[in-house]
């Protein structure tokens, strides 16, 4: 039986430089090292600090984002030291989730505009395979894994959606590690899972990016390597506390499924 890799989100609060922040840094370092505690007593195999009450998003990120999550992340990483961290920067953001990842010795980084091109409510984003790659060899960090995102639900491809093409260019042509599926249901996430699935090759990830509960498990498991999982795991909304009871729950059940 393959083992099925669970992420949760650390989904961090405004970020002192928003305009609707309002916690100190302190406060929301306690909170990111809380949820990973949480996080990791449940057995999740890995979690993703991501900028997620960012919003509006920006189309770059700006010097104090970097600067803000690189203090949380390597906090979390001291405080839970055997929770492999990965960074997603709002909005696709390749210099900064590098540049965090490196500096707090994090794993991978998941990547949303990676190949091909999409709009969404902040405008129009292009492929940033090659940037990424070099910028991260630039910075020393080849070690570090990349997740790209192939069919994302806060955009729209510009064209056709393809994804058995666009996830053989993620994998292939871009060489990133794994790609990610996310749909705007569990319905559409699992049928582009199917496609993409015949062109991601041995070795390489297919991660289901949102979207998963325990009660439609059974709808996703044997099309994905992993799934990243939000708000499944809290208590009632994305603001909610943490549910270690669902969170344990859920890794039981994924356990028990065989690929």
């Amino acid at each position: 039986m393959a083992h099925k890799i669970l992420i949760g989100v650390i989904g961090l609060p405004p970020l002192p430089y928003r305009f609707n922040s309002t916690l100190s840094l302190g406060e929301i370092t306690a909170r990111a090292v809380e949820e990973a505690r949480i996080l990791c007593a449940g057995g999740v195999d890995s979690a993703i600090i991501q900028n997620l009450h960012d919003l509006p998003p920006t189309p770059d990120s700006s010097t104090e984002v970097a600067a803000y999550m690189t203090a949380v992340t390597c906090e979390v990483r001291r405080q839970v030291p055997d929770l492999e961290l990965g960074v997603n920067v709002l909005q696709d953001d390749y210099r900064a989730a590098l540049a965090v990842a490196a500096a707090a010795d994090c794993a991978y980084v998941r990547l949303k505009s990676y190949v091909g091109a999409s709009m969404a409510s902040n405008g129009y984003s292009g492929g940033c395979c090659s940037q990424a790659i070099d910028y991260r060899h630039r910075i020393g960090a080849d070690r570090i894994r990349i997740y790209a995102d192939v069919m994302e639900r806060m955009s729209r491809a510009l064209g056709k959606e393809d994804p058995a093409f666009q996830a053989s260019q993620a994998v292939g042509f871009g060489k990133a590690d794994g790609a990610v599926i996310t749909g705007d249901s569990i319905e559409q996430a699992v049928s582009f899972g199917t496609l993409a699935r015949k062109s991601v090759p041995t070795g390489k990830a297919l991660w289901l990016g949102g979207g998963a509960t325990l009660e439609n498990m059974a709808q996703w498991a044997d099309v994905f390597d992993g799934v990243i999982v939000g708000l499944g795991f809290r208590q009632a909304g994305y603001s909610s506390p943490y549910c270690a009871e669902k969170i344990r729950a859920f890794r039981q059940a994924l356990d028990t499924v065989s690929p």
